[in-house]
């Protein structure tokens, strides 16, 4: 057997025994798998010598949980907490982010690094808070939506203000053509996703919840779907999870039959959640 191979089998191994022992003691599954990630990883990646096709599993884990994690909200119930996910994304970025940037200056860093340190406290990992409130039941409440909502919003406005303060490390001053760019390829893809969203997935839906595609061939073209809106995403300079996330979203909404929803769902729950979502979270520890 191939060490990469023991080394996946050690992870998950680590990953469900982790995450059980969190459970047991009333605490969300993810912080057994970071905190076993910290004091184990080391040890269990050191030892089998970790590849590059273990990191791409737990990207792949990690993407299809955000589908998983889209499909399982409501998109109504999203655009209401629109409003109050700005106000939870300000202040959640916000009062971190002046936190460390004042701290750092006071030990004396320059102006670049007090921000990069900034942008970093104040940054929220969206598939981190997402499997939070996962675990913790909390996702399709009033707040769930809120926090959730706020991510999104933090996730876009970090990517565009880290390529500000990457081109302000590099030439010593912020360049606006740099950032207009940037913004103007993440609004994009959300104008484009929106369209698409509305007018192409909901046909969409329509002829894959039919009794003629078999389940196994709707899961097919719906995991298509999603990877291509990750591969979009990346492509706009944001995060393949973003895109994933919003794919989830619009075929939830978009119109497939109750048994077909709950089919994707129960799939993309047990492929992602139950298997490589937390290698991630063991190897991101």
């Amino acid at each position: 057997m191939d060490l990469h191979v023991l080394t996946l089998a050690g992870v998950v191994a680590v990953a469900i025994a982790s995450g059980a022992a969190a459970r047991r003691l009333g605490q969300p599954a993810i912080l057994g798998e970071l905190v076993a990630g910290i004091i184990v990883g080391p040890a269990l990646l050191g030892l089998f010598e970790p590849d590059v096709a273990l990191s791409i599993i737990g990207q792949l884990g990690v993407v299809l949980l955000m589908f998983y994690i889209g499909l399982h909200l409501d998109l109504d119930d999203m655009r209401r907490a629109s409003n109050a996910g700005l106000l939870s994304a300000l202040g959640g970025f916000v009062v971190p982010a002046a936190a460390g940037f004042f701290v750092m200056r006071w030990f004396g860093s320059d102006l670049t690094e007090a921000l990069f340190v900034a942008l970093a406290m104040g940054v929220t990992a969206l598939a981190t808070k997402s499997r939070i409130l996962l675990d913790l039941e909390l996702l399709t409440t009033r707040i769930g939506h809120v926090l959730m909502a706020g991510a999104v919003y933090a996730d876009v406005a970090a990517v565009v203000l880290f390529t500000a303060l990457l081109g302000a490390a590099a030439s010593g001053s912020i360049r606006l053509s740099v950032v207009s760019a940037v913004g103007a390829e993440a609004a994009a893809f959300l104008a484009i996703s929106a369209a698409i969203g509305i007018f192409v997935i909901p046909a969409l839906s329509r002829r894959l919840g039919t009794d003629r595609v078999s389940a196994g061939t709707r899961f097919t073209i719906v995991m298509f779907v999603a990877l291509a809106f990750g591969g979009a995403a990346e492509f706009a300079g944001l995060h393949a999870i973003l895109g994933t996330f919003f794919a989830g979203l619009f075929f939830g909404a978009g119109g497939l039959p109750h048994h077909a929803r709950q089919e994707l769902q129960k799939a993309a729950h047990s492929i992602s959640i139950g298997f490589l979502a937390p290698v991630f979270f063991v190897v991101a520890g």
